[in-house]
């Protein structure tokens, strides 16, 4: 019964979405169309700064064969060639997902794609950027708009030739950029500058100036001018009186955590909920692929896709709502289970009970699914 609700929902869901989804989509294929013209044009005029961003724009909106071909063309022409040859390679990716009617009407440029890649790959340049052994942990490294996290240090990286603004900024420090230029099929390796953050001003003991009295000699109190007796020294500021020490037995606030925890598993649960549903919804739809490309246990390359697509969204769904189920119920569990705020300050009793605690998670199961759940103890 849970399971046929479950279905049910996910069906309505994608059904609106569909709805919704329709008109939107008419709009993005007309926008999309005249974006294609608009690229084409400025691209066999020369102005790719123009034309390729269109090109890429209609693919967006509406992901043909054909525009990903001409996107390719537009880069390579504009002599971005590491963004060329990964385009040429997004293409073959696809003509390869096409049926062999869809792979007909391409009219072979497949095989220019394939010819074009080859013939940019080695001219792609490559460049090595890597932080001084002395950076403190925690520099960030951009690289025009790209932040350039750890596992992209130290590593060649195709690039397309060009001049790069690369900044480096150590925690609390200032911003230090630094420009790099490559050529066509160069390899270079730099190691970035990092201007660390500025020592925190201290306050130094006043020093006499010139022309003062001599101090008295150590160990010797200053004696007056008449009586020859000691004078009496300055008195020293007071020590500052220290607060109040906590009264023993006086009760501390562990409700505040309670509170913190369920407001954090209610926020997982609810996202657990938005992302279980909205792969189920997607499964659905993939059902539909199936369903139109599937006979029996035959499948064409659509079909076969719309599979494997449809199973990891329903994978995804079954463990998103488990998970947000599981969260819900945490938070639940906290807020009935935080002491009151005045009950042991009236009663005057320190606060002995040991903290309950709660987890939730997902775990695989033999069957392909997954298992989901919570436990705690209180």
């Amino acid at each position: 019964m849970r399971r046929r609700r479950l279905a049910l929902a996910c069906s309505l869901g994608a059904v609106t979405l569909a709805a919704r989804a329709a008109p939107v989509q008419a709009q993005d294929v007309a926008a999309a169309e005249a974006l294609f013209h608009r690229g084409l044009a400025a691209m066999q005029a020369g102005r790719y700064e123009t034309g390729c961003p269109a090109l890429n724009e209609s693919y967006r909106l509406d992901p043909r064969p054909g525009t990903l071909f001409t996107v390719a063309e537009c880069e390579a022409r504009s002599g971005r060639i590491a963004t060329a040859a990964t385009r040429y390679g997004d293409y073959l990716a696809l003509f390869a997902r096409l049926s062999p009617g869809e792979q007909a009407k391409q009219k072979g440029r497949e095989k220019v794609a394939t010819r074009r890649r080859a013939a940019l790959l080695p001219d792609i340049p490559e460049l090595t950027l890597s932080l001084p052994p002395d950076a403190p942990e925690g520099t960030i490294v951009r690289r025009g708009e790209i932040t350039l996290g750890a596992p992209m240090l130290g590593v060649p990286l195709p690039i397309d030739p060009g001049e790069y603004v690369v900044t480096t900024q150590a925690p609390g420090g200032p911003p230090l950029e630094q420009r790099i230029s490559i050529a066509k099929g160069e390899k270079k390796q730099i190691t970035l500058q990092v201007r660390a953050a500025p020592a925190a001003s201290t306050g130094a003991a006043p020093t006499a100036s010139a022309g003062a009295a001599p101090a008295a000699s150590a160990g010797a109190a200053p004696r007056g001018p008449e009586t020859g007796r000691p004078t009496a020294s300055r008195p020293a500021p007071p020590a500052p009186v220290p607060g109040p020490a906590p009264q023993p037995g006086a009760p501390a606030r562990h409700g505040s955590w309670h509170h913190t925890g369920a407001i954090v598993a209610g926020s997982v649960g609810a996202a657990g909920l938005i992302v279980g549903g909205v792969t189920g919804a997607l499964a659905f739809v993939e059902k539909a692929t199936v369903d139109d490309n599937c006979v029996g246990t035959r499948c064409n390359p659509e079909g076969m896709r719309a599979v494997e697509s449809s199973r990891t969204f329903a994978l995804a769904s079954t463990i998103g709502l488990g998970v947000g189920a599981a969260g819900i119920g945490a938070a639940v569990a906290l807020l009935l289970t935080a002491p009151s705020e005045g009950g042991a300050a009236r009663a005057g009793l320190p606060r002995a009970a040991p903290a309950p605690r709660v987890s939730a998670g997902a775990w695989p199961a033999g069957d392909g699914g997954a298992m989901v759940g919570a436990r705690g103890t209180w």
